[in-house]
């Protein structure tokens, strides 16, 4: 196990010397076939301790220096290229006396690491995919206690999970954040809760959150999210409700409703931003009209990675709680440290803390816990990444006052800095989500509060998911869980930003009977959420991969909860929106991180209660406008659940008067517009549609009545093409820096004459360009050529002065990874700017 322990090194360089030929791999190096399946190897006495690993996250090897003595293996692999989809490599290293610690890492003949086991626990083991190849397979004697080892490299079987049961799959629908929602473009690692019943009256009526009011926090922002299930996709509407002491500064943003007890709860909303060892933490009991700030932590408390659970507390528990006449439930706050996490309670509503109390030690868990959860029964879990050889969830059912860590026997560390993720049924039933160490996304369930586990399930492979990461998990009934990731068919090192090019969508598994099967579906299916690589280490550790850590864009995990309806809901930044992004884009254009929400809308839900009666007809269609010209009026909607049926056409009906709409037409189910050549001009009409299935037609929501179609753009008339386009107020430092704060960018190439060269025209609008301008300053506008190269036009300030210029040229990438603009020329002498930005 790994400690803190220091050793004297005094006189070790005569020994190390000495043993120099005993320690090194016998043999060598092997090859592994699909015919000679397993290899073995010893390496040893160790007796020198190598430390290095703690500091550079790998070892650092020297043949001379006995403080840095390592073993490598050379394994060189030669399978079938199907092996990669049914097989993988299981790396374990095993010695006698289990307090003692060897890690063992494994990198690609490029010095890629693909995987690594740093937790301590014996044996130490990694899994890698089975790809043909050459590989060095690293142990570090990090407390050796005078050991030797014994390594096994065996190729084995992926175990295959049973078939999905029988019937139509859950369906979902993505509902990315409005231009107005400003902020919401820079949404890493998300967080979702609902307020089941909610406070405010107005926020509930009719078909407009019938589940509760959705809240999604990230960034400095705290959107209040309403549905109106009127129609589908339900109509959104995205309300900025940040409490102000919230939107100063952000190390980690995290948010979480209370909605557990009577009628259904609380509703207790909380909004946290980490501040170090301790937080910004602010609560809200009328769904964000009006803030109170908290104490933020109990101390000690850990400096990264805070979360906030609230629920029950347990009522046998040794003692007992204590009285809680302010709340009726338990808030929990914790957060991990260099070597432990603290939780605290707080006993008054999330007001004060208590004490923070260490759930578990450097000897016990390393890497990097989870979200706080609570069970119904007052049990609170805090899943981690690497507890020993496995992941585990660490447990408390005397109201966080002790803890014990209890491991998942089947699981492997995670590959990279990815938390795991479990979700509560009603009855204590545990669901524990997560990346293994072959890169596969695993679920197991547990009936006795982590106390034996059911087996792993491969919740990827039915799409033959080879590399998942950002597991959430959450449950409804005792035998119904869903378990959301991200996930690529790609096998390979996905956090190499220069070879990995796999596409990413969000999958969604659930299962209706505890766990026996699983049915996995592609939430995103049109639509990646991730195009090439993924970074999952850390701040530090991806500023220094080849795209400076640009890959790290949606930062550190999503989000998953059910309504109370037993809808799953869930959170994500979309890293493919910018410039078009799709399935064909390059992953340099995947770098955004787009506030996203996940929405059951079909299928069985989490709460039996209110499973839908399917097949059933189709939803009412989302409407979208009406545009009148002088050929006709273009009708657009968006396409409806289809309620367990494919669609098999639309109804579109016409009137001159409000609600006096007749049957014009039925169209086929490919589009989702309909142009009326018959329509007058001059004539305003009002239009509703409906889908179809075999079951029958479906109903209509609203009307659209028509509006004056917009002049169409096109690059050769000025301004040219509106390529993007931003919301007012979320400039760094708003309300400040309205200069700052872009809104659009339009480019095109205005026709001049047929003998005269044309040029390309570069317009930026900011809220407004008042006099003077802010010195220093800088408006760039970046754009990629066919060749791959980055340019740029810019207007800037550079130094004191509020007389700009503006010039274009290129940008270069430093050995530092830093990115560096070279000025090619000014541009032409017609750039200017208005005051009115």
């Amino acid at each position: 196990m790994r400690t803190s322990q220091l050793f004297r090194l005094s006189s070790a360089l005569v020994l190390f010397i000495a043993a120099a030929q005993l320690w090194a791999a016998t043999p060598s190096s092997g090859t592994l076939t699909d015919s000679a399946t397993k290899l073995t190897y010893t390496a040893g006495p160790f007796t020198v301790p190598n430390l290095t690993d703690s500091v550079n996250g790998t070892p650092t090897c020297s043949s001379t220096v006995p403080a840095e003595q390592c073993d490598t293996y050379t394994l060189t692999v030669k399978v079938a290229s199907a092996d990669a989809t049914t097989k993988q490599i299981n790396v374990s290293i095993s010695f006698p006396n289990s307090t003692g610690e060897f890690d063992v890492f494994v990198f690609d003949s490029k010095g890629n690491l693909l995987a690594s086991d740093t937790a301590g626990g014996e044996p130490s083991a990694v899994i890698i995919p089975a790809v043909s190849g050459t590989y060095s397979v690293v142990v570090d004697p990090w407390n050796p206690l005078g050991q030797s080892f014994a390594g096994t490299i065996a190729l084995e079987a992926i175990v295959k999970p049973p078939p999905p049961p029988p019937g139509i799959p859950p369906r979902y629908q993505t509902y990315p954040a409005p231009p107005s929602a400003g902020g919401a473009d820079a949404s890493g690692e998300p967080s979702i809760g609902i307020d089941w019943k909610p406070n405010v009256a107005t926020l509930k009526h009719g078909t407009v959150n019938e589940g509760g009011v959705a809240f999604f926090t990230s960034n400095l922002t705290e959107f209040r999210v309403s549905f109106d299930d009127c129609s589908s996709p339900a109509g959104s509407l995205w309300e900025d409700i940040t409490s102000p002491v919230e939107t100063v500064n952000t190390l980690d943003p995290i948010g979480s409703c209370d909605h557990f007890g009577k009628s259904p709860g609380p509703g207790r909303v909380f909004q946290s931003q980490l501040a170090g060892a301790t937080s910004l933490l602010a609560y809200s009991d009328n769904d964000g009209t009006s803030w109170t700030q908290s104490q933020g932590s109990g101390q000690p408390a850990g400096i990264d990675h805070q979360t906030v659970g609230a629920g029950p507390y347990n009522p046998t528990s040794t003692p007992p709680p204590p009285p809680h006449p302010l709340y009726a439930n338990a808030v929990y706050y914790c957060s991990q440290d260099s070597a432990t996490a603290f939780c605290s309670r707080s006993d008054d509503g999330g007001l004060s803390f208590g004490a923070g109390v260490p759930i578990y030690n450097l000897t016990e868990c390393g890497g990097i816990h989870g979200h706080v959860k609570v069970a119904p029964d007052g049990s609170v879990y805090v899943p981690n990444k690497q507890c020993g050889a496995n992941q585990a969830v660490v447990v408390s059912t005397d109201n966080g006052l002790t803890w014990t860590v209890r491991p998942i026997p089947d699981s492997t560390a995670a590959i990279g800095l990815t938390d795991p993720s479990l979700g509560i049924a009603s009855d204590g039933t545990i669901y524990f989500g997560y990346q293994d160490g072959s890169g596969h996304p695993k679920i197991a369930v547990s009936h006795d509060r982590g106390v034996n586990w059911g087996p792993s399930f491969d919740a990827g492979a039915q799409f033959s998911i080879q590399n998942a990461t950002f597991a959430e998990v959450t449950a409804g009934d005792p035998e119904r869980a869903a378990f959301m990731f991200l996930g690529t068919p790609t096998g390979g090192n996905y956090q190499d930003p220069t070879n990995f090019k796999g596409i990413w969508h969000a999958y969604i598994a659930t299962t209706y009977d505890g766990g026996a099967h699983y049915v996995t579906v592609d939430a995103t299916p049109t639509d990646p959420v991730q195009v090439g690589s993924i970074c999952n280490l850390g701040t530090t550790g991806c500023e220094s991969n080849s795209a400076g850590g640009a890959d790290r864009n949606m930062l550190d995990f999503m989000d998953l909860t059910i309504d109370a309806q037993g809808r799953v809901v869930g959170a994500f930044a979309d890293g493919c929106v910018v410039g078009s992004c799709d399935a064909t884009s390059s992953p340099s254009a995947s770098r955004s991180a787009l506030g996203t929400i996940v929405r059951q809308s079909g299928g069985k839900r989490l709460l039996a209660a209110f499973d839908p009666k399917e097949p059933a007809v189709p939803a009412a269609p989302l409407l979208g406008s009406a545009l009148q010209s002088k050929t006709g009026v273009l009708l657009s909607w968006q396409a409806p659940d289809n309620g367990g049926s494919p669609i098999t056409g639309y109804k579109i009906f016409r009137g001159t008067v409000s609600g006096g709409e007749t049957l014009l037409a039925t169209v086929t189910p490919t589009k989702t517009n309909y142009a009326d050549q018959t329509a007058n001009p001059s004539t305003k009409y009002f239009y509703r549609v409906s889908a179809q299935n075999k079951v029958g037609s479906g109903s209509e929501c609203g009307e659209v009545e028509t509006s004056p179609a917009p002049a169409p753009q096109t690059s050769c008339l000025a301004p040219g093409v509106t390529v993007v386009t931003d919301a007012t107020g979320d400039q760094e430092g708003a309300p400040a820096n309205t200069q700052l704060d872009i809104q659009s960018i339009t480019i095109g190439e205005p026709f001049t004459s047929a003998t005269t060269p044309n040029a390309l025209s570069f317009r930026m609008k900011v809220e407004n360009l008042n006099s003077p301008l802010q010195p220093n300053a800088s408006w760039n506008i970046f754009f990629t050529t066919p060749d791959g190269t980055e340019h740029f036009v810019n207007m800037n300030t550079e130094g004191t002065s509020t007389t700009p210029v503006f010039q274009y040229g290129h940008v270069t990438t430093l050995s530092t990874g830093t990115r560096n603009l070279v000025t090619d020329g000014n541009a032409d002498p017609g750039s200017t700017y208005t005051a009115d930005g």
